[in-house]
């Protein structure tokens, strides 16, 4: 990693010092010294405080953790760019982490995923080099080659809610087919997870974390049994006057395919959106012991999620339902990224659930001229029931949460400079024994994140 904070500082400096901009002259280079000298370099520091104050009997732990990152790309050069996105993280102050509950004998979890999962208790050298590629651009359209910018998609994305987010290796290619479409077809074969710095092949990443529980209450154990090359994406965007149309089709090679339909209608201060999910499980999965199976054969997990909003300059209104039926379990490996229905919200996820409802309330305060925002989002899920593993991969029970989200962008003196509060409360609806709710449920948490981005 020593090598890569050279190379960085290196770039970055000759292309400081060169006294350039992008925005200066022509926006392609000529030759190879301008487009290494007048490349874009973008770069963020980031402080986050944690804090997770669990029930009284039962401890608590806080962290907070420093880190920095580095973007650089090339002046295009006949259309060929190149760019590198570094960063690096490290614990400045906090409780012991490691320290067991004097009840349950468990330790911290939210905390510990402010660095490297892999190797808790490690706090020094959280290095990772996010990005690494070759892009070619030409018109409005593009193909890059390496370790990507994550382009979005609702269920494989970056998810930047922690200090080092999702990260993914392989082929991207972009075309804007006309003014209103766009095409994007993507191939995925490495994979680095959310908090954690080392580079897996999908096979090695799926299920690196807790694979949940079998239909009959034992664990599963699905991890490097996949025999996973990849993962194959295909976008089509359509948006026209009020309408925006999204199809996704999402193949991870012998495991899954996830078709996601997305549509949304926007009138004066009003949009209506709806999102559909269907899924199947490739056929390779019957051939494997019960223990070792991602999805059942049975099991074609669907998801209907819709939203009602209402925006202003000055305030926004929403309300999200969810709906997932009893066809099988919502499934998407949890090392690729993250859900992102109309229900989603910080601290909580869909994924791994069937048959159940879930329901979102938000409304939004907008501050423009003073560069703040306040936002309130409240959640039930119902449906769940704890120890039946059939739509309850992760047995989790039904549950409230309400999140409270401050942002503030600083303007004139202290532009680039931006803070972050989130609150999370969170409680079980039927069981609250310490066993069930340590570190899950029945918990207060603080998070603070002061960023300033350059």
């Amino acid at each position: 990693m020593r090598l890569y904070v050279f190379i960085f500082a290196f770039i970055i400096f000759n292309n400081l010092t060169t006294g350039y901009a992008q925005t200066q002259g022509n926006s392609k280079a000529s030759n190879l010294s301008e487009a290494l000298t007048q490349g874009t370099t973008h770069g963020e520091i980031r402080n986050f405080f944690m804090s997770t104050i669990n029930r009284e009997e039962l401890k608590d732990y806080y962290t907070n953790a420093l880190g920095f990152s580095l973007k650089y790309e090339t002046k295009p050069l006949h259309g060929f760019s190149m760019g590198g996105h570094f960063r690096s993280v490290f614990r400045t102050f906090g409780s012991k982490l490691s320290q067991e509950d004097n009840q349950l004998g468990t330790t911290a979890k939210w905390e510990y995923e402010l660095y490297d999962l892999l190797n808790r208790g490690q706090y020094r050298d959280i290095n990772k080099l996010q990005e690494l590629y070759l892009k070619y651009q030409f018109n409005q359209s593009y193909i890059s080659l390496g370790r990507l910018e994550t382009e979005y998609t609702p269920l494989l994305n970056d998810s930047d809610g922690r200090m080092g987010p999702f990260a993914h290796q392989g082929l991207w290619a972009h075309h804007q087919l006309n003014s209103n479409s766009t095409l994007d077809l993507g191939f995925i074969n490495r994979v680095s997870p959310r908090s954690v710095t080392d580079w897996f092949s999908v096979n090695q990443s799926i299920g690196l974390f807790f694979n949940g529980f079998l239909a009959n209450g034992e664990e599963a154990n699905y991890n490097q049994t996949t025999n996973s090359k990849g993962i194959g994406i295909a976008k089509y965007a359509y948006s026209k006057t009020n309408w925006n149309v999204v199809f996704y089709d999402i193949y991870i090679h012998q495991l899954l395919n996830t078709i996601w339909l997305e549509a949304d209608y926007t009138y004066n201060n009003w949009n209506l959106g709806a999102q559909y999910v269907y899924q199947q499980g490739a056929d390779f999965q019957r051939q494997l012991p019960l223990a070792h199976q991602y999805i059942r054969d049975d099991e074609n997990g669907q998801v209907l999620s819709i939203q009602l909003a209402w925006k202003t300059t000055d305030w926004q209104f929403s309300f999200a339902y969810t709906k997932l039926f009893d066809t099988g379990r919502l499934l998407f490996p949890k090392e690729f990224g993250r859900d992102r229905f109309y229900t989603s919200i910080p601290r909580s996820r869909m994924e791994g659930l069937g048959d159940a409802d879930v329901f979102v309330l938000k409304t939004q305060r907008f501050f423009p001229q003073t560069g703040l925002d306040v936002l309130l989002e409240l959640q039930s899920i119902q449906g769940p029931s704890l120890n039946d593993f059939k739509f309850n991969k992760y047995n989790i029970d039904e549950t409230y949460q309400a999140n409270a989200i401050v942002n503030y962008d600083a303007t004139q003196l202290l532009k680039g400079l931006s803070f972050e509060g989130l609150l999370v409360y969170r409680y079980n609806k039927n069981d609250t024994t310490d066993e069930v709710i340590f570190n899950k449920s029945n918990f207060l948490q603080l998070n603070f994140m002061t960023y300033f981005r350059f």
